[in-house]
């Protein structure tokens, strides 16, 4: 049978085909190290692409080219190749081509290269300085742009040969190629450091620096900051960003900066922040000057802000409302009439008088009681006119000229926040009591209540006593700041209502001690930043019952966080029962005073000297352990982040004289408190706390697990929202340890093999359970745990990655590090319930571990603070009825405070660290959220027992001494440190009054880098009317360009005044003329 054969015929010509494939393989190999690639298919089919056929434009241009180069090696080159230099620089200049392409010229003199090059390093290089050197350098940089490879830094060395400040004239794309070779140089430079061998190659430093300083004044010059600040930050030389920045591109620098910051090691980031501060401050941006000198914690770039306000007081007013925003209180407007000469000098008002603007110095007369008249729109304003469509309103005690000005030292002591509150809430119609039962709870709290008679052997009378302490605490933070409730407050602040006393009394009487405490001390919450509050607990001072003195001195000191008061009035009622001086006082009573003091006076470091003194006498081994560790905390509180040594050593030598009586006492959780105060002494102060790192060695031989716990806060607190990579690490190191069975090696070969298969038999959740209901006090790796989030807190990625290593330490953790994760949590979104957050806590709180899943219901109430979020609400009712069912009395008692926490203020306040466009960390706010999370730390199970040891060791203590469900639990009052409105209220230029305008609100946008003159800053908003309230991530701009603000960040207050340059203020102008022209032409 016959097969098919297939023969294969060529379309042509197989030797011509091979010739036209090795041209085509020469042409693709030019292209590519001409630095450009080869199209697929150039040209049509047939098509001859030898360089023989050129269009007569290119080969004319090749011809001249080729003439030119045979001149510029001649070695006349005064009259012969001076002039052909010029002519080929001046075609290379004058070339143009697409973005991906070659220029013709560069593409043309490729073949010529080696031939210059030859003649230029025979001839030329030689005579190094010289004019002929410097043009010829000049030409064979450019060339040696396209061909040579970037790792030979040609280009850059005959750059530094000729004139480095004519090279801006070559454009853009040449010296990104150059600043290119000078990354590469700064790594070789970095290589030779560890090998000498390699300085031979390297290029003049000095050089290298001018071609820099010229590449960033060209980058400057032409909208390219981001790559100037890269070049800058590669070479080191940051501080060549103030002698090139301009006052029209200062803000886009200054952004970039700070984006950069969270990316470099310390002390780099610093650096950077103060260029930008310096920045701000040369170019009157005082605003952000302000932010940066708080960012910095720098008290003497505080007051150099300040300083230089002498003469606008009303931007210095503003930058009051900022710094009681962040509650430093470390500024005294009446301390500058005191400098002396050379503090005056150190801080000079560079500004004259003729450069203040028009509106501060009418400002400046109105605040000395000289009668300015306001202009037409302002008296429209006034009266309530509106005109153009535009929405204003003023309030009407803006024309009370008699009225005074509220001065800088009250606003940054937060005296208007109070009123400023009641007003957000008269607007937003908010402001009737709400009741925990019905409007909290609703009805599942009468379904759990009802089966609270039989809770696990425990009495009614108990339960009813624990229920009644969590509705306490849900009214004090429900009703929070509103100066009235329907427990305590039902008159409000007319303390002469018999109706509301009566009402109180009640309340008092169904409750024991701790509700009794917890009642009168929630006093204080709902008269928050009122002075007022002490009027309101005076008659609770003369109670027979020492738990109600307590609460009443415990009710001053909160109603005196986060505020500045003049009169002394916490430091006046609490010191003298702190001190118990005559005897006559009861533990309790002396540690609410001392809660009080702290809780007053946190932040005040300048102002607490005298605090200081009743203090410090109580941590002493004379006072009994609660005394002094409580002491210690509010040390803490009042001088967070200051890193002061002589509070430092009194807390170091009083824990050391406990530990030589018993070094195993330091074990109890009391003295978390200790280490917490400790730690908040040196808050984001990083390497300052070296030194007491290493005093902390003394207690290694005492006490390990204690010395280790206290090492780790210190460090943790000290790179607090820092985001330092290397510390996180550190803290992995120690979460990922294992000691749950430390006892195993004393164990082996004793065993015998029957218990061995009688432990096999055993069932698995058994015995993890056998196992985990004791005690080894590390609290060490709970704190690590905890600690990962206070680093990387404020940064974005951080953050990210931590909930990934979340996930894992759930499933894999030992049980200390997985009770502890609830925690890192919450404090890593505080007020800000992310939906993965929220889930995850969620399951969390069905754990069959009772540590964890209280801490996940903890944690719940905590990142929903504030925001009425119905999710987690929902997710709270269905935990009622579960634990309900399973009468879990402790369980039950933390969900009532999560619901409490999340309608807290009635959804119109928030506890959240960081403000000021989530750029500025809160010190005094960490702080209390701190407190709260350090309490869930310990647990109530006696200590890991050692089977081979003849004693067994019983504590001093019982269970976790600070925990929130026994005779601590109203540490739980020290979230009021971090309670502020989450609102914006836009002010007026004259009496600085509330100024109804027009807002929009959305998602706040990452605008770093990106083109155009006015990006949009935020995404998906709304427009409201102020005042308003913003979520975590909202961004506020003015929808209208009517007003200007004071504030380049609209939170909390600003001040606006009206834009000369409006639209509104344009048709104003353009209608006078024209009234002005009709005048003159009938004339």
């Amino acid at each position: 049978q016959k097969e098919e054969a297939t023969i294969s015929v060529p379309s042509k010509d197989g030797k011509q085909e091979k010739d036209d494939d090795e041209k085509k393989n020469a042409a693709k190999t030019d292209n590519a190290l001409a630095g450009i690639d080869e199209p697929k298919d150039p040209v049509k089919k047939g098509k001859d692409t030898s360089e023989d056929e050129l269009s007569a434009e290119d080969a004319a241009l090749k011809a001249r080219l080729d003439e030119l180069v045979n001149a510029i090696i001649d070695s006349d080159y005064a009259n012969v190749a001076k002039p052909a230099l010029n002519l080929l620089k001046s075609e290379i200049r004058s070339a143009t081509g697409s973005m991906t392409a070659v220029p013709k010229p560069l593409k043309f003199l490729k073949v010529h290269y080696e031939n210059i090059k030859q003649f230029y390093s025979q001839s030329i290089a030689t005579d190094k300085g010289s004019a002929a050197c410097i043009d010829y350098a000049d030409l064979m940089s450019v060339l040696a742009m396209t061909m040579e490879e970037p790792r030979t830094r040609r280009c850059l060395k005959y750059r530094l040969d000729s004139d480095i400040a004519a090279m801006s004239e070559w454009g853009s794309q040449y010296l990104k190629h150059l600043a290119a070779e000078i990354r590469i140089e700064m790594e070789r430079r970095l290589d030779a450091e560890n090998d000498p061998e390699k300085t031979a190659d390297l290029a003049d430093e000095a050089l290298i620096l001018r071609a820099v300083d010229v590449i960033v004044e060209f980058y400057m010059a032409n909208n390219a900051e981001a790559d100037a600040i890269d070049l800058l930050l590669e070479v080191e030389r940051k501080e060549l960003i103030l002698a090139r920045c301009k006052e029209e591109n200062h803000e886009r620098v200054c952004d970039y900066l700070r984006s950069c910051a969270s990316f470099l090691p310390p002390p780099d980031d610093l650096q950077i922040y103060r260029i930008c501060f310096d920045l701000y401050l040369k170019f009157k941006n005082y605003y952000h000057a302000m932010r940066f000198a708080l960012k910095l914690d720098n008290k003497k770039l505080v007051r150099q802000v300040m300083r230089s306000l002498q003469k606008r007081p009303l931007m210095k007013r503003q930058c009051a409302y900022l710094l009681g925003w962040h509650q430093y209180m470390g500024y005294d407007e009446d301390e500058e009439e005191e400098l002396s000469e050379n503090e005056l000098a150190e801080y000079p008002v560079l500004e004259s008088a003729h450069d203040i603007e028009d509106y501060e110095v009418k400002f400046a007369k109105r605040l000395n009681g000289e009668l300015v008249e306001d202009d037409g729109d302002d008296a429209a304003a006034k009266s309530g006119g509106k005109k153009d469509g535009d929405k204003v309103e003023v309030d009407a005690d803006a024309d009370d000229e008699d009225e005074d000005i509220a001065d800088v030292n009250d606003l940054i002591g937060n005296h208007g926040l109070s009123e400023a509150f009641h007003s957000l809430a008269r607007d937003l119609d908010v402001l009737d009591p709400k009741d925990p039962e019905s409007d909290i709870f609703k009805e599942q709290f009468e379904g759990a209540a009802s089966t609270n008679g039989t809770l696990g052997g425990n009495t009614t009378e108990v339960i009813s006593a624990r229920k009644s302490l969590a509705i306490t605490y849900v009214n004090a933070f429900v009703n929070c700041g509103y100066g009235r409730d329907k427990f305590m407050m039902s008159g409000g602040s007319n303390n002469s209502d018999t109706t509301s006393i009566a009402t109180a009394n009640d309340w008092i009487a169904k409750n024991k001690e701790r509700g009794q405490l917890a009642a009168v001390a929630s006093i204080g919450n709902i008269m928050l930043w009122d002075e007022e509050a002490a009027n309101c607990v005076d008659r609770y001072f003369e109670s027979t019952q020492a738990h109600i003195r307590a609460g009443a001195y415990l009710a001053i000191g909160i109603s005196c966080s986060g505020m500045k008061s003049e009169s002394g009035m916490g430091l006046a009622l609490l010191s003298a029962p702190a001190l118990n001086e005559e005897g006559k006082r009861q533990k309790i009573e002396r540690l609410c005073s001392i809660l009080g003091l702290g809780l007053s006076y946190a932040g005040q470091a300048e102002a607490a000297s005298e605090v200081y003194e009743t203090l410090e006498q109580l941590i002493s081994t004379e006072e009994s352990d609660e005394v002094s560790s409580l002491a210690a905390l509010c040390l803490g509180y009042n001088y967070v982040g200051t890193c002061n040594a002589e509070i430092c050593n009194i807390i170091l030598a009083d824990l050391m004289e406990r530990a030589e009586v018993s070094a195993a006492t330091l074990n109890n959780p009391l003295f978390l408190l200790n280490v917490l105060g400790l730690g908040l002494l040196f808050l984001g102060k990083q390497e300052e706390v070296d030194v007491t790192l290493e005093a902390m060695d003394v207690f290694t031989e005492l006490n390990p697990k204690f010395a280790q716990s206290t090492k780790v806060c210190l460090e943790c607190l000290a790179y607090a929202g820092t985001g330092n990579v290397l510390k996180i690490q550190q803290m992995l190191g120690i979460i990922g340890e294992h000691f749950d069975d430390e006892f195993e090696d004393a164990k082996k070969g004793e065993e015998k093999e029957e218990k061995k298969a009688a432990a096999a038999e055993e069932d698995e959740d058994e015995a993890d359970d056998k196992k985990n209901k004791d005690d080894d006090y590390r609290y060490y790796q709970s704190i690590a745990t905890l600690g990962i989030s206070i680093i990387a807190l404020g940064e974005e990625l951080g953050t990210t990655m931590c909930l990934r290593m979340y996930m894992h330490l759930i499933q894999y953790g030992n049980i200390r590090v997985k009770r502890a994760v609830p925690l890192a949590l919450a404090m890593i979104s505080v007020s800000n319930p992310l939906l993965e957050i929220s889930d995850t806590l969620s399951k969390l709180s069905h754990d069959h571990d009772e540590y964890v899943s209280r801490n996940a219901i903890l944690a719940l109430g905590i990142i929903g603070a504030g925001t009425n979020n119905a999710r987690i609400a929902r997710m709270l009712r269905q935990l009622t009825e579960y634990y309900g069912t399973q009468k879990e009395a402790d369980h039950l008692y933390m969900i009532r405070i999560a619901q409490g926490l999340i309608h807290l203020g009635k959804g119109l306040l928030t506890v959240k660290c960081f403000h000021s466009d989530r750029f500025l960390l809160n010190k005094v706010s960490l702080c209390g959220i701190l407190t709260v999370l350090f309490t869930n730390i310990g647990t109530k199970f006696p200590p890991k027992q050692d089977p081979s040891a003849t004693e067994k060791l019983t504590p001093s203590w019982s269970g976790n001494t600070i925990s929130l469900f026994g005779d601590f639990h109203y540490l739980l009052y020290a979230l009021n440190l971090c309670i502020k409105p989450r609102m914006l209220i836009t002010l007026d230029d004259k009496k600085l009054k509330p100024l109804a305008t027009t807002v929009r609100v959305g998602q706040a946008v990452d605008t770093v880098g990106a083109a155009g003159k006015n990006p949009k800053r935020i995404t998906g908003f709304q427009t409201h009317e102020t005042p308003i309230l913003l979520q975590y991530n909202d961004r506020a701009e003015l929808a209208t360009d009517k007003y200007v603000s004071s504030a380049s960040v609209l939170e909390g207050f600003a001040v606006l005044r009206l834009n000369p340059e409006s639209e509104q203020e344009r048709k104003k102008k353009r209608r006078k003329q024209k009234e002005s022209a009709a005048e003159a032409a009938k004339q």
